[in-house]
């Protein structure tokens, strides 16, 4: 990711699909190369976390050449992967006609597979509320 003025915006080449054998090896370093320091992705990445567990836990061994039906999966997470490179979000926390000072939210949840965060501003303007993204 690349920091521009306003906005944090995918410049990193395409995760590619795989040209060689799909492992687990290779699946851990295709999740890897996502960069989300702020979790806006996380609602996304969080599939790839479980594929990936899932993958883990199926008893191959680090380099066994996995079974179609989860290589499928891998390739379906690759095309996805390489559409999330593209996405841009304003990183401006405090909007041009905010006065005064913001409520801090923040509120997280829990599951089987996996749990999430999300803090947040809540900013009203003019008789309106504005939410403005800071982590998940």
């Amino acid at each position: 990711m690349e920091q521009t003025e306003r906005y944090d915006q995918g410049k990193a080449e395409d995760v590619c699909a795989p040209r060689h054998r799909i492992n687990k090896k290779r699946c851990f370093g295709l999740a890897m190369k996502l960069w989300d320091a702020l979790g806006c992705l996380l609602p996304i990445t969080m599939k790839y976390r479980m594929d990936l567990q899932a993958t883990w836990e199926s008893g191959f061994r680090l380099d066994d050449v996995l079974p179609e039906e989860s290589r499928n999966v891998w390739l379906r997470n690759v095309e996805e992967m390489n559409k999330l490179i593209h996405v841009e979000f304003d990183r401006y926390l405090k909007p041009a006609t905010a006065k005064g000072n913001p409520q801090l939210h923040a509120f997280s949840d829990v599951g089987d597979r996996g749990f999430g965060t999300c803090i947040f501003l809540r900013w009203e303007i003019d008789g309106t509320v504005q939410l403005t993204f800071v982590a998940a």
